[in-house]
């Protein structure tokens, strides 16, 4: 809808308008006001929480991450984008917690979704080669390889991706 900075200079306008609203005692702009930057706080809060855990999870903080994840209770309500985020981010929660078939669902479910970023993408697509192979699914694993082919790839990747190339040529 509109960029983080931008609502939150809405916000600050509404605020300022409930203040005016009030100290003229005009109830229309203070309940329009009121309601307006309410609506917009519970946006912000909602849809900058994805945007939230996945910062945890590039700096290693998984507890964090986890935390985050568990205010979301219904991901549908998100973004398409976020949405993918999320099912990316429980994924590999659950990765972590070696609940690989899970994890699996979790992530494939990311990728149908709008995952724009496609760092992320490499990333989850990583994780299903590990998943994979954890499962003794190499034919899987090659099909997931394969997509790689072509993508992004982040600078610290680039060992793993080695190992998992000369894993397949052999």
């Amino acid at each position: 809808m509109f960029s983080p900075l931008f609502r939150f200079l809405i916000l600050i306008s509404c605020i300022a308008l409930s203040i005016i609203g009030a100290m003229n005692n005009n109830w229309i702009v203070l309940m329009i006001s009121t309601i307006a930057s309410t609506v917009l706080l519970w946006d912000y809060l909602r849809s900058n929480t994805v945007t939230l855990a996945l910062r945890r999870y590039y700096q290693g903080r998984t507890k964090e991450m986890k935390k985050l994840l568990e205010h979301i209770h219904n991901p549908k309500r998100l973004s398409r984008k976020n949405e993918a985020r999320y099912y990316f981010l429980k994924g590999a929660e659950l990765w972590e917690e070696e609940e690989f078939e899970e994890a699996k669902v979790a992530i494939l479910e990311s990728l149908h979704g709008n995952m724009k970023k496609e760092t992320l993408t490499t990333r989850a697509y990583l994780l299903l080669i590990d998943i994979s192979l954890i499962l003794k699914e190499k034919k899987q694993a090659q099909d997931y390889f394969n997509q790689l082919k072509g993508r992004k790839i982040e600078k610290e990747l680039m060992p793993t991706l080695h190992k998992l190339q000369n894993y397949f040529q052999a």
